[in-house]
């Protein structure tokens, strides 16, 4: 029971620690780092949903109460632009020929920043057509009813996610969550039975602190954090069931992650440092490459520090670092070119000095378990013709990690907080290895007939490697009967792992 009961604890620190750290703050800044401070403005590309050609003819249209009605149309390239508008939050509303009519969601418009707002538009049969302006989670016409989607603004204002994407999938329609843990469950499935693609590519390590040993409802529940930092991710596609065969696999859910492409206009660096840690984040032109832009975040988080503070000591030590860098290189304007790497380890520590700080020493457990998960990935995007597209992504993945348990018997002592160093431990009863390692490549063939039919093909190759090992040093006491409690054989006194 040690262990579970104190990631129990730590389980529901999440929101406590975020608030603590905004009130004990030891510096924090954000802002823009600008050669010049232009005005705001918000541009952005119409394109074809199933081509991604873009789209020339059209207006796109300021919805808002506190401007003039303003629109602006399409150049040769699909890009719109609207300069020099107040800071604000504003919606956009897309009409061109042949196409349904699109709205945005809401839009932050920051001084001297450039909002990037993409339209992927689906072309339309009907002759005559009603504007309606959606609301949030408005999937197309071309897709089953089951899907759902959030973009970065819905991310942020889903209840309870504090910015969390993985917390704000809690809210949707077939999600089954206690709201202890970042991971989800669906149609009775558990959270390992939900495919996770990461900008097309399968990742499942997208949790700290998912446990490897512990009672059976932890090991069920998941991690605790995700590994992206807020605004991160620009759109979330989830879908409980009735998924493409190219998604099989999988008998819970299908879940898509669009990890953010940088600002290819404006940068801008924010960063934060407090108890807990600190982060830095940069998202802008990568003034290498006239047409590369850049989406770098790195974060760190020692909790044992804060939990010294407020008195938690006995909890231990857990640490996480997050490093995200994505580029987005457009070639041509056939050719475009995507990559991603994830480095994402984490640490927990429970020491005998932790220990002897729980009440009456009623968790005697010690641990150390670390893990190193990263992810590196190439997306090719290749417009074969006007009607065509084909996708290439190529990717390695890879974990490791190590989780040992032990425990102590500071009860054999008769001080033990003054004697510590003579405390009796079995520091390593539990040792596992997970390993996992796969090496992929999958590919996409889209085409639209004269018909407006979708014809779609693909391939996916992988080769997974998976080591395992867990061993268990000498027979381990789990539990000890009462006298009143139930046993098959009243002889029966205790039950011994072996």
């Amino acid at each position: 029971m040690g262990l579970s009961r104190y990631l129990k604890i730590f389980r529901l620190l999440p929101v406590k620690v975020l608030r603590l750290a905004l009130l004990i703050v030891v510096h924090s800044f954000m802002g823009a780092v600008l050669a010049q401070s232009p005005p705001p403005s918000i541009q952005g590309v119409l394109l074809d949903a199933d081509t991604l050609q873009v789209i020339s003819q059209g207006t796109v249209s300021i919805i808002s109460n506190d401007l003039e009605p303003t629109s602006a149309e399409p150049d040769v390239n699909g890009v719109f632009r609207f300069r020099a508008i107040p800071e604000g939050v504003y919606q956009l509303l897309v009409e061109s020929p042949g196409y349904q009519p699109s709205a945005s969601s809401e839009i932050r418009v920051l001084p001297g920043r450039t909002a990037i707002v993409n339209f992927d538009l689906n072309l339309t049969t009907l002759t005559e057509t009603v504007v309606v302006t959606p609301g949030f989670n408005t999937g197309t016409t071309s897709q089953p009813v089951t899907i759902t989607t959030y973009d970065r603004e819905e991310i942020r204002r889903a209840p309870g996610s504090a910015g969390d994407v993985l917390r704000a999938v809690d809210s949707l329609p077939g999600v089954s969550t206690t709201g202890e843990f970042a991971s989800f469950s669906v149609r009775g499935r558990g959270p390992r039975d939900n495919l996770i693609l990461v900008d097309g590519i399968p990742f499942d390590k997208v949790v700290h602190f998912d446990q490897s040993i512990g009672e059976q409802e932890d090991l069920d529940g998941g991690g605790r954090f995700s590994i992206f930092a807020p605004n991160l991710i620009q759109n979330i596609t989830f879908q409980p069931g009735g998924f493409a065969a190219g998604f099989g696999g999988k008998n819970g859910s299908l879940l898509e992650l669009e990890v953010a492409e940088g600002n290819p206009v404006t940068p801008s660096f924010s960063g934060r440092l407090d108890l807990a840690g600190w982060e830095f984040n940069y998202d802008g032109p990568s003034y290498v490459s006239k047409n590369t832009s850049i989406l770098f975040s790195a974060r760190a988080q020692d909790f044992g520090r804060l939990f010294d503070l407020i008195g938690q000591r006995s909890i231990g030590t857990p640490s996480l670092e997050d490093v995200i860098l994505k580029t987005s290189t457009s070639i041509n304007s056939s050719h475009r070119i995507n990559l991603l790497g994830i480095f994402a380890p984490e640490r927990y520590v429970r020491t005998i000095d932790n220990v002897v700080e729980s009440d009456n020493f009623e968790n005697t457990f010690l641990a150390r378990t670390a893990q190193d998960s990263g992810l590196f990935g190439l997306n090719w995007r290749w417009l074969t013709g006007p009607s065509s597209v084909w996708t290439n992504t190529f990717f390695y993945r890879g974990s490791d990690k190590r989780s040992i348990q032990g425990d102590s018997y500071p009860d054999l002592i008769d001080n033990p907080v003054e004697e510590k160093t003579s405390i009796p431990m079995r520091p390593e009863i539990l040792n596992s290895y997970e390993g996992e390692r796969e090496v992929g490549w999958r590919s996409d063939f889209r085409v639209v007939t004269a018909n407006a039919n979708r014809i779609s093909a693909g391939a996916r190759i992988t080769d997974v490697r998976l080591d395992y090992d867990f061993r268990l040093d000498a027979d381990w006491t789990r539990f000890v009967f009462d006298s009143n409690d139930f046993r098959s054989d009243p002889e029966t006194k205790y039950i011994v792992l072996r």
